[in-house]
């Protein structure tokens, strides 16, 4: 069962009121491909150095523990997560991106839910800590050890859209 903690802890700081007395209404994948493509163009400049690193599940806890503190208002000095544990947070929202995108295209409209009054500048961090925080992969790490980045990603962004 998911826990919810997080997120009541979300709420409480964005609409005044635990979770338990929110109502929820039911949103497709859509949105929630959209904060986790703006989230992924956060690391497009590193992709050359985070993809290529092996991924090791001993660095899930950081990355936990740093989506924590990036998104329920923790200092931005805090955030820091070692490359094992950026190379978790990339491999985690790559995969919720396929997931997002199957349960888009199987018309999968109640795909996450959230309070009725949502703020906008909510959903991005509600996206994280349902999605991305404690993860459990559903599919094996994609290996790109052995794979070249262009260096100027901007030359090649069009791939990322």
């Amino acid at each position: 069962m998911k826990d919810f903690s997080l997120l009541n802890e979300l709420f409480l700081s964005v609409m005044e009121q635990p979770l338990e007395e929110l109502r929820p209404v039911y949103i497709g994948p859509e949105p929630v491909m959209e904060s986790l493509w703006a989230l992924l163009q956060e690391l497009r400049a590193d992709f050359p150095r985070i993809a290529p690193i092996k991924y090791n599940a001993a660095y899930e806890n950081e990355a936990d523990d740093a989506i924590v503190k990036r998104f329920l208002g923790s200092p931005i000095e805090t955030w820091f997560m070692s490359e094992g544990a950026w190379r978790v947070w990339y491999e985690r929202l790559t995969q919720m991106i396929i997931v997002a995108g199957l349960n888009e295209a199987a018309g999968n409209n109640e795909f996450m839910p959230v309070p009725i009054g949502c703020p906008e500048s909510a959903l991005t961090p509600a996206v994280a800590l349902y999605f991305l925080h404690g993860l459990e992969l559903p599919y094996p790490p994609f290996d790109q050890s052995g794979q070249k980045f262009p260096e100027d990603l901007q030359a090649v962004s069009k791939w990322l859209h």
